[in-house]
């Protein structure tokens, strides 16, 4: 009776179950190994654990039972988790990530800045400054001392009349420099990206006053009808400042 399979036998002395076991277990090891390899992990040094944690002897063996077995596979599964970085790993892999993203987002910044360098070049703020300071004050020194009365006079304002006009003088100062720190700035950006010397730097900043400004007020003054003495002291004021600014940035490089 008992070859034929009738009579009770002990946990440990259960072969077929034992075996269905081991089988069932290198069916997990199989399908966590193939989760593994997937996510980068070693496949064989994967299975040479869970075999190991898995480890279930068929003969006889003394103080093994069903619920010894059930502890290992418990413990093994702790293992899998602990491998595939589920467990208190977890926290560690999302610090990772946000440090990466961090990096990510910082390389990205640095990108765009450079590329908004190479297109506009080494610009220095102070020069710009100095350079619309020189402009302006040029600006003051010729139509104040040299050329102040004629100008007026050219113009039809008598001598004792401000400069501004009906404007206040803070309002029409303020406007002048700051059309004084475009000009010089579209000058430093120039000065960038074409890297010149300092002749070719005062050739280009004379050139800006002599074949830009003085052209484009000479149209103007015309459909004005302005006195042809207007134009002179304006045209020379230009490419005078000009010059001055020029200078500037030469001294600053």
């Amino acid at each position: 009776a008992d070859r034929v399979g009738f009579l009770a036998h002990a946990a440990g002395h259960d072969h077929a179950a034992i075996l269905g076991n081991r089988f069932a277990d290198r069916l997990q090891a199989l399908f966590l190994g193939g989760i593994e390899e997937a996510a980068g992990v070693d496949q064989h040094d994967v299975r040479a654990r869970i075999i190991g944690a898995h480890r279930v002897a068929i003969g006889p063996q003394a103080g093994e039972n069903t619920l010894a077995i059930d502890e290992r596979l418990g413990a093994a599964e702790a293992d899998h988790a602990d491998l595939l970085g589920v467990g208190d790993r977890g926290g560690g892999c999302c610090h990772d990530c946000a440090r990466l993203y961090t990096q990510v987002t910082l390389c990205a910044r640095w990108r765009v800045e450079h590329q908004w360098r190479l297109q506009m070049g080494q610009i220095d703020l102070l020069n710009i400054v100095l350079g619309a300071a020189a402009f302006f004050f040029v600006g003051m020194v010729w139509y104040g001392v040299l050329f102040g009365k004629i100008w007026k006079r050219a113009i039809g304002r008598g001598e004792d009349e401000g400069f501004s006009g009906d404007r206040p003088l803070w309002l029409v100062f303020g406007l002048t420099f700051a059309f004084a720190l475009l000009i010089s700035l579209t000058l430093a950006h120039q000065f960038a990206m074409s890297s010149p010397s300092v002749r070719a730097m005062m050739m280009i900043s004379v050139g800006y006053g002599l074949m830009l400004m003085v052209p484009a007020v000479g149209i103007r003054y015309l459909y004005l009808n302005a006195p042809w003495r207007v134009f002179a002291i304006d045209a020379g004021f230009f490419v005078t400042a000009m010059a001055a600014m020029g200078a500037v940035f030469v001294a600053l490089r």
